[in-house]
């Protein structure tokens, strides 16, 4: 029998994250998140509290929230890593179809 590991408090937590990005600005508020995302404004806010704690979203003075700069360069790093696997693979693309090598053509 398969068991179901999805939890529904974790799923709207990811909800709210993808809804944060694009509110950068002016910020978005629990209310218009649950909006969005459906589900009371409690829980919604409960989950913003839950980011804000661990640095990844901020209550704007508007009452609006946004996800902070510190989790946009978590998005950054992973830009840099995806960039740095591609020049990999271009290397290796160069050596094994190209036949240039380090060690001189094949």
């Amino acid at each position: 029998m398969a068991e179901n590991y999805l939890n529904n408090g974790q799923q709207r937590l990811i909800k709210v994250m993808q809804h944060l990005v694009g509110h950068e600005l002016d910020g978005i508020t629990a209310g218009e998140l649950a909006g969005e995302i459906g589900g009371g404004t409690t829980a919604i806010f409960r989950d913003l509290k839950n980011l804000e704690a661990v640095g990844w979203a901020e209550k704007l003075p508007s009452g609006g929230w946004r996800i902070t700069p510190t989790f946009a360069e978590l998005m950054r790093v992973v830009q840099r890593n995806i960039m740095t696997v591609m020049e990999k693979v271009n290397r290796l693309n160069i050596e094994y179809i190209q036949g240039e090598s380090q060690y001189g053509e094949y």
